[in-house]
């Protein structure tokens, strides 16, 4: 969730980070505090965040990709301008009409703040924010790569990427590419509300934490791919200008792509908090390449509530206490 349109003044800052021992080479997490993952996490939109971040944060304006929580078809939010949390998303062909809405029924004016609880407006939403800037280029990007894998929409827990050369969004960013993710919603699978049929206790939302889960992993997997072209526009940027741009925050001068994303599933897509952190510290203190072949990578968790970065730094500090993560520092 963004709140920038209320805090736009507000400079990042980054809480903790920890390095992961089970991924070689490593995987760093970080926690910011910001208050928008879109607007707020590059030196172009706030050219004072590298004073703020010191030695610790290796400068905001390094992120590399946004990864953007997106739906299955890739549309942002043009055709459904108000968000029920936890879905569901309206049917094939609908469109939207003056006085009705899927959710609500009757609205008296379409456009209008008072909506009740339980929905989110296209400014407050990641996927919103990314379609504004990016506009008609991004479609035309987003429908191409629907095209090269042959399918109209993505399944819950698939992830692509575009670039970000798109309208108005790396001008205003500076991010590269934009990993477009699926998540699933919390009480469904594939849209429809899932039953759960026997008299045990188990849940039976197993099933879309797993997705979630699988989500962050195939972002993970993109970004790989992604990471040689990131890498070689540095490079060549690098000798543009006559110098080495290191851009790790090590004393050596290996290259790191580094992510930036929101908690995902914690918005629209209506986990509980607790299960969207639970997921987001499991998956990725865990991670490794499927091949093996894995860079440097940092993952950036960009979260605007203070309650909610607390409870995933207490979450990554209890995989911390696990020895799941090493080189826990504090900012």
């Amino acid at each position: 969730m963004s709140t920038a349109w209320y805090r736009s003044g507000h400079v990042p800052k980054l809480i903790q980070k920890w390095c992961c021992v089970n991924n070689s080479p490593s995987l760093h997490i970080e926690v910011w505090d910001t208050t928008c993952v879109v607007h707020n996490m590059t030196k172009k939109q706030n050219d004072n965040v590298s004073a703020a971040v010191g030695s610790g944060g290796g400068g905001s304006d390094s992120y590399h990709i946004l990864l953007n929580p997106a739906n299955p078809q890739l549309s942002g939010v043009s055709k459904f301008p108000y968000f029920p949390i936890g879905g569901p998303q309206p049917p094939p062909g609908f469109e939207i009409q003056k006085d009705t809405h899927p959710i609500m029924g009757y609205v008296s004016q379409w456009g209008g703040m008072e909506v009740g609880n339980g929905m989110m407006f296209a400014s407050n939403v990641v996927d919103g924010l990314v379609h504004q800037l990016g506009g008609k280029e991004l479609q035309r990007a987003l429908q191409q790569a629907l095209e090269e894998h042959g399918v109209t929409q993505l399944q819950e827990g698939q992830a692509v990427a575009t670039t970000a050369q798109v309208g108005t969004f790396h001008k205003t960013t500076g991010y590269q590419y934009i990993i477009h993710a699926v998540p699933p919603f919390y009480q469904l699978k594939n849209n429809t509300t899932i039953m759960d049929d026997d008299d045990d206790d188990d849940s039976i939302f197993t099933a879309t934490s797993d997705i979630l889960a699988e989500t962050y992993r195939n972002a993970l997997q993109v970004a790989t791919r992604l990471a040689p072209k990131i890498q070689q526009r540095l490079y060549s940027q690098s000798n543009q200008n006559h110098h080495h741009n290191d851009d790790d925050d090590d004393d050596d001068t290996a290259f790191r792509i580094r992510i930036a994303t929101p908690l995902l599933g914690a918005g629209c897509r209506g986990f509980p908090t607790t299960v969207a952190i639970r997921v987001a510290a499991e998956t990725l203190t865990t991670y490794s390449a499927p091949s093996g072949n894995m860079p440097k990578m940092t993952v950036a968790f960009a979260i605007p509530n203070g309650d909610i970065r607390q409870q995933l730094v207490n979450a990554l500090n209890v995989m911390c206490d696990n020895e799941t993560l090493i080189n826990k520092q504090s900012f």
